[in-house]
């Protein structure tokens, strides 16, 4: 395995070749969508759920892997989706959110409209009990009332679309988008008593040349912090009880496409020249360099999931798993997706990956 290093402080996670394993046991295969296939949820215990370019939603039984409903309605591709114990959501290049019952079959309840570009992600957040949380390419993300269908609030800040959201702190949210820029917000209930609110950042930042690509974040004992990664290699961080911009860790010199923030009180990006690049200490990073870095793939990384010290990492067709306690790789397998669209833990050793291919695959790894 090529090691990087770049900076006298980067540790080598591996230091021997992976291995393709061309004969492991085959996939169990979910097959239904005609089209490719967008995302899987897999954090339910009762459901799996997928959407598809064939405009379609799916829900799976978690137990015996059967298809139980095939949800229609939406006139173009299903890009997202979420659930709860009580709803599914539904969101869709038509522009439309679509509302089902967890309850009663999985009977439709609302159509939400008012987006004016594609809805490019869907979010039921714990902290806003009876809320959905929408973004678009239209530049604008809106929040519904899920008991009602109606629009509380359109959140107008971004020039551009917008890519990825959190919440942190209950009704606070932070957003990021394709032009660089960062938006805090809050969506406090007790704020919304009128529909159609217009709401305007608190604050906004443009701390990055390009598109932000993931949000992460991560609490000490007495601080915590919101973390910006973005195609121009850069992590930005931010304070998040003042909402202020507060430094960088050094650039990575490529993309970063996903970021997860680890219980260790570390951070864990990856690249899009095959790393994975661990930052540690991260109360006290400001401008610090990467603790750990590893060149362990051929190609960009465009999704990673963890699952205890286990990482499992897509980079187009193949499928990585990694043991990050042990600085091994474990196995590199051959998806034939074409490329992996989605990839989650399904249990302690079974993943679950989408992609081009129009099927779900399951892997004992």
């Amino acid at each position: 395995m090529n090691v990087d290093a770049v900076h006298s402080n980067f540790v080598a996670l591996c230091d021997e070749p992976a291995c393709l394993f061309p004969s492991r046991p085959q996939p169990e295969n979910l097959v239904g969508h005609t089209s490719s296939v967008c995302a899987v949820l897999a954090h339910d215990d009762r459901y799996l759920v997928s959407c598809s370019i064939d405009g379609s939603v799916k829900v799976w039984s978690r137990i015996n892997f059967m298809c139980l409903h095939t949800l229609f309605g939406h006139d173009d591709t299903v890009s997202c989706v979420d659930l709860n114990t009580k709803w599914l959501v539904s969101g869709s290049h038509d522009k439309t959110l679509r509302l089902y019952s967890c309850l009663h079959s999985f009977k439709l309840l609302h159509i939400c409209s008012g987006h004016t570009g594609h809805v490019t992600r869907v979010h039921l957040p714990s902290s806003l009990s009876s809320h959905i949380l929408s973004c678009s390419d239209d530049t604008t993300m809106r929040l519904w009332n899920g008991d009602t269908g109606v629009c509380l609030a359109v959140l107008r800040g971004h020039t551009s679309r917008i890519t990825s959201f959190l919440f942190f702190h209950g009704s606070r949210l932070c957003s990021g988008s394709a032009e660089g820029s960062i938006c805090f917000w809050d969506v406090a209930s007790d704020n919304q008593h009128e529909p159609h609110q217009q709401y305007r950042a608190i604050k906004s930042f443009r701390p990055h040349k390009s598109t932000i690509q993931c949000l992460a974040s991560s609490a000490s004992d007495d601080e915590s912090w919101i973390f910006s990664a973005s195609s121009d290699g850069s992590v930005q961080i931010f304070h998040a009880k003042t909402m202020e911009h507060c430094g960088c860790f050094d650039q990575l010199q490529s993309p970063i496409y996903t970021m997860l923030a680890l219980s260790s009180g570390k951070l864990l990006c990856s690249t899009g020249d095959g790393r994975v690049v661990i930052y540690s200490d991260l109360p006290h990073g400001m401008h610090q360099s990467a603790a750990f870095s590893m060149t362990a793939f051929a190609k960009w990384i465009s999704s990673v999931q963890l699952r205890g010290d286990l990482l499992a990492c897509s980079s187009e067709d193949l499928l990585y798993v990694v043991d990050l306690d042990k600085c091994h790789v474990l196995v590199v397998i051959e998806t034939r997706h074409g490329f992996v669209n989605s990839l989650s833990w399904l249990q302690a050793t079974r993943l679950l990956t989408a992609g081009q291919d129009n099927v779900i695959k399951i892997w004992n790894t």
